[in-house]
């Protein structure tokens, strides 16, 4: 029986976890309302407004769970209701998956503690991209294949198991790939498992074919989408994971941003537990190990992004609480304390960065201050209203932008005029917008962080006049500046993106 003494540092770490869980959830809160929509969450704003079975990029739930909400015109800070919701979630589930794994209130703590102090989940939690519906799909698929597994390890177990469990599973699945392409690689890590713990009798469990049913039913629509479409998306992400020419550096600089941006607290709880057995069920490590090396080596063309790695980084949460709680009772809580003391202040120090619009006392007129991560998240509400007043002014009917990304959030911001993008390449404005017909004219906007030489060149605007600029200011500084072309007669040409000079 414990005693008082053993129960004394789980509880005040329980203390402190909800607290810390309680403030983070404040700070998130205040972001939503403070910060305009990033490009992505502009994005997937767009996929609410344009309703559709499936979309270019990616798959369509990011945009359908947005509708309702994007649908009643609700302000951007109650749209990011929903990412703090699937945060809170992963929380729980980080939990009860660590439960169930037989970890006991302190090795629990320290499981949903590991999640909470990861850096880049905090962003996830505030902005609603694909990845944050899959981060709670890959927990779930988890916790429903555990809950396969502990009935067939049950003495007595009947043939078959319960029909609920692989309902639950293959719906769980199918949302999962509804979310984003890359949830086949945590279905491999799911068959892998379930194949571990039932062997050959696997295939005669009549649940697991319903379930493969469940789950082809609901990603359906992305196959009939892209069916009428000729295959764009499947052939997008084929030639997207390419990337550049390779170079092994980026894989030792893909380890090292994955250290920085998750923390080392999941790495090191893991890797004690691995080192002293004492980690139940380890085929769960698949969940980790598949797309942790999938977009490693995708990193060496320059194809894998940061944060597409938070599915697998959380799948590990759970089971690093066992080895952090190890860790904790074997006399080394200093160095525990250290790093998980180090990563909350690399959270807070996020925080700070984000609400002051990057480092403070450094702005646009400062060339260390033009490199800033965040400056993209001001000001475009107010660029949009210039560029409307612009294109009411001189009749001009189109805005136009030199790069997609631009394009997400003025669309966004300047609903509902079109948005055109002026470069050679297909994507989903192509399928909301169209093309700009020749001969018409636009107003081009211009943004200091991703600055392009004016589009007059044989077969694209005949001339571009400067109107005005707009200085985005944060914190008594500027962060950024959005400026305006009015151009006139496009030649229906697009070129590639031309860098300004």
């Amino acid at each position: 029986m414990p005693t008082l003494r053993s129960l004394a540092p789980t509880v005040v770490l329980r203390h402190s976890l909800a607290f810390a869980i309680a403030g983070f959830t404040l700070v998130h809160l205040a972001l939503g309302f403070v910060l305009d929509f990033s490009t992505d969450e502009a994005h997937y704003a767009l996929y609410a407004r344009f309703l559709d079975w499936s979309y270019f990029d990616h798959p369509p739930l990011v945009g359908w769970i947005q509708w309702p909400l994007i649908r009643s015109d609700a302000p951007e800070g109650i749209v990011r209701l929903i990412p703090q919701v699937l945060w809170l979630t992963s929380l729980a589930l980080v939990a009860s998956i660590a439960r169930t794994l037989g970890a006991d209130g302190l090795g629990i703590s320290w499981s949903v503690t590991a999640w909470l102090l990861a850096p880049l989940p905090q962003a996830l939690a505030v902005g609603l991209v694909p990845d944050s519906l899959l981060v709670v799909f890959t927990l779930l698929s988890m916790r429903l294949a555990l809950a396969l597994a502990d009935h067939w390890a049950a003495p007595g177990t009947a043939q078959h198991s319960p029909w609920q469990l692989w309902l639950s599973l293959g719906l769980c699945v199918g949302l999962a790939g509804l979310s984003k392409y890359t949830a086949i690689l945590a279905a491999f890590a799911l068959a892998l498992c379930l194949f571990a713990w039932r062997g050959h009798k696997l295939v005669s469990e009549r649940g697991l074919w319903v379930a493969l049913l469940v789950a082809a039913l609901a990603v359906a629509p992305v196959f009939i989408w892209n069916l009428q479409h000729d295959w764009i998306s499947f052939t997008y992400q084929l030639r997207h994971g390419v990337g550049a020419e390779p170079r092994w550096s980026r894989i030792v600089t893909f380890m090292l941003v994955q250290l920085l941006v998750f923390g080392p607290l999941i790495a090191i709880g893991t890797t004690v537990a691995l080192r002293a057995g004492g980690m139940h069920r380890p085929a769960l490590l698949w969940f980790f190990a598949i797309p942790f090396v999938v977009f490693a080596w995708m990193s060496r063309g320059g194809g894998s992004l940061p944060h597409w790695t938070a599915p697998a980084w959380a799948a590990l949460a759970p089971l690093s609480g066992l080895g952090l709680s190890i860790a904790w009772r074997s006399g080394q809580r200093l160095l525990i304390a250290i790093v998980a003391a180090a990563q909350c202040v690399v959270c807070l120090c996020g925080f700070v960065l984000l609400f002051n619009g990057g480092i403070p006392l450094r702005g646009l007129d400062d060339p260390g201050g033009r490199d800033n991560p965040v400056a993209d998240l001001y000001g475009w509400r107010a660029a949009a209203n210039h560029a409307r007043c612009l294109s009411d002014e001189t009749h001009t009917p189109y805005l136009a932008v030199q790069n997609w990304t631009l394009a997400s959030v003025l669309a966004w911001y300047a609903r509902p005029l079109p948005v055109m993008v002026l470069d050679d390449r297909f994507d989903q404005f192509d399928l909301w917008f169209g093309q700009l017909p020749v001969g018409a004219d636009a107003v081009v906007v211009g943004w200091s962080g991703m600055k392009f030489a004016p589009p007059v060149h044989p077969g694209e605007f005949a001339s571009c006049e400067r109107r005005g600029s707009e200085d985005v200011v944060r914190a008594g500084r500027i962060i950024g500046r959005t400026e305006f072309l009015l151009c006139r007669h496009w030649g229906g040409h697009p070129a590639p993106e031309r860098s300004a000079q």
